[in-house]
């Protein structure tokens, strides 16, 4: 009889066993690999939001939930073996980044989550190979931020699963340690229509995804981002659409800025991307689009080795 951790264990072994080689290596990395890059892109992705907890810790929360049977449950609960001085480790973490202790749950949460819903988007589109929709969407990141809220207000403003009905913006610190530029993000009003449009080219251009792995993946990335479709979770929601991309067409993922100075490298480039899409957005036909080339450009010569 197998035991719940076989089933899940089993879970990376698929995904590992239908992801092409990796461009930047000459062998199929082990499920154990694979496991670990994950891992890692989740904690990375939770850092540049300020959000999750130390490296060791998530991989634990990681590995308990890749070995549940279903990716899809509401809800996480802290491993009840977790030792104090585990507790302890988060609370420093969440003092060092600004964070209180009252934050903890949420924290174990920021991480759990973000693995089930890592789990939900990747079971879909890779293993099950299923088109995208935007009731996929809504539902990986139901599963990101669902829970996450202290208050009533803040549910609303989050609102898990849903689109924002409200207006929102984005600071973006600028190189000289000046005061953060405020860009003011797409109008909720036309956020269902451009989440309409991206489903639809997701699942048009997927014939040109195997050739051009990074183009493919950044773009969408980048696109999502720039349309901003929920009250929160944003980032990280744009991450996992670029990790998925990049996992069903490239065979890995991208582990995302960890240090301090290459988290702003990567603020900075979407902060330049974001500029040149608004500028070439209904002006400029898709194909001849260029703000998504900095960051194609930085993954190709990164990975790729063919």
């Amino acid at each position: 009889m197998s035991t719940t951790q076989d089933s899940e264990s089993s879970w990376i072994s698929r995904l590992n066993g239908v992801i092409p080689s990796p461009r930047h290596l000459s062998h199929q990395p082990s499920p154990s690999s694979l496991e670990s890059s994950i891992t890692a892109s989740i904690y990375g992705s939770n850092r540049i939001e300020t959000a999750g907890t130390t490296f060791s810790i998530t991989a634990e929360l990681c590995r308990h939930v890749f070995r549940r049977s279903n990716p899809a449950m509401t809800s996480v609960d802290t491993p009840a073996e977790f030792p104090t001085h585990s507790h302890r480790a988060v609370v420093d973490d969440l003092a060092l980044t600004g964070r209180k202790p009252a934050d903890l749950t949420r924290a174990y949460k920021e991480v759990t989550q973000h693995a089930q819903a890592f789990m939900y988007l990747t079971k879909h589109i890779i293993l099950c190979n299923q088109p995208w929709s935007e009731e996929l969407i809504l539902e990986t990141h139901r599963l990101l931020c669902s829970q996450l809220s202290q208050t009533i207000t803040e549910s609303d403003e989050i609102g898990a699963g849903q689109y924002r009905t409200h207006e929102v913006a984005v600071k973006y610190d600028l190189k000289d340690g000046g005061r953060p530029k405020t860009t003011l993000c797409m109008r909720a009003k036309v956020v269902p229509r451009y989440m309409k449009e991206l489903v639809d080219m997701l699942n048009q251009d997927g014939a040109r995804a195997y050739s051009e792995p990074y183009e493919h993946a950044t773009r969408y990335h980048h696109r999502f981002v720039f349309i901003h479709p929920f009250g929160d979770g944003n980032g990280r929601m744009g991450r996992l659409v670029l990790n998925v991309l990049l996992l069903k067409y490239a065979g890995h993922v991208v582990i995302y800025a960890i240090e301090k100075a290459a988290q702003k490298e990567y603020i900075d480039m979407v902060s330049r991307a974001s500029k040149i899409f608004h500028e070439e957005d209904m002006e400029v036909e898709l194909e001849d689009q260029t703000w998504h080339e900095e960051f194609a450009g930085r993954l190709k010569q990164k990975f790729d080795r063919r």
